[in-house]
């Protein structure tokens, strides 16, 4: 007996989601995804460094994927345990589009909507500028140069900049309603979160804020932060559901390593195991 055939409906579904193989995709698609992949992944390893990472994860909800996910942890020592553990401290998760309508739904107007909003966060920068000077109680830190500094906008005196701002949301929801990157801000499900495309595919301030943005050089395969995503609050416990998933698609990836194939109904069989020789490149 198999464990599909002596496991709960909620668990067999979960198996099945967990080794259904991806959709078809070209050898170009494929390939291109790759290098975003592995452009991000050194980017990481180079600049900061994670605690793990992981590739295919599921998200909240489980039918929505990211390319990259991962997580930072630091040691803690438990008032139950003499010796330390490692407590997560925030989680990463990265979408790669390929082109320009991968970001946003298709829609008549998408361009011109784009467009709006570009001129619009130009607009609320200038603003803002003006804000600094016209307000300096708004400041809510004791930075030495502005730059640096935090302001509370929100309380602005300025009522063509908050009418600006409500234009700006109207706008952003309008274009990224239905996309992945809305469906993963309100799964909550990491603490920053990155958009990877191509380079000249994607301008800073065409992405809806709070995200980041790298460009990749497929050429090359070196990707380059251009926007910086803001620092997200989530739930402790969504930070291990993410993490759980990354465990949940090593596991796959394992198996594939491992040359462990499983049948529709369960059951598994042994293949040969893939051979590995790789070589660095620059040999």
């Amino acid at each position: 007996m198999t464990f599909f055939q002596h496991s709960s409906p909620a668990a067999r579904s979960a198996m099945q989601m967990l080794f259904s193989l991806p959709k078809t995709e070209t050898r170009k698609t494929l390939s291109q995804k790759l290098t975003m992949r592995r452009a991000v992944a050194k980017w990481f390893w180079e600049n900061m460094p994670p605690n793990g990472i992981g590739i295919d994860v599921s998200t909240r909800p489980l039918s929505l994927k990211v390319d990259l996910a991962a997580v930072w942890s630091t040691p803690y020592r438990a008032t139950s345990s003499r010796s330390g553990v490692f407590q997560p401290t925030q989680t990463a998760v990265v979408l790669c589009c390929q082109t320009r309508e991968d970001c946003w739904p298709e829609c008549s107007d998408a361009e011109a909507i784009i467009h709006e909003i570009t001129e619009l966060k130009a607009e609320l920068t200038k603003q803002e500028a003006e804000i600094r000077t016209a307000e300096p109680e708004l400041r809510t830190t004791d930075m030495l140069f502005d730059e640096f500094a935090s302001w509370d906008y929100s309380k602005s005196k300025s009522k063509a900049y908050h009418q600006n701002r409500h234009r700006l949301g109207n706008l952003e929801t309008a274009l990224f309603k239905g996309t992945r990157l809305a469906r993963l801000d309100a799964s909550q499900c990491a603490n920053l979160r990155y958009l990877a495309v191509p380079e000249g595919t994607l301008a800073p301030n065409e992405l809806v804020e709070d995200w980041g943005l790298f460009s990749v050089n497929l050429e090359t395969e070196t990707a380059t932060l251009v926007s910086t995503p803001k620092q997200q609050e989530i739930p402790p416990e969504m930070q291990l559901h993410l993490i759980q998933n990354m465990l949940f698609a090593s596991a796959r990836q394992v198996n594939d390593m491992l040359g462990i194939k499983f049948n529709e109904d369960g059951s598994l069989y042994l293949v040969r195991p893939p051979s590995v020789h790789h070589k660095p490149l620059n040999s």
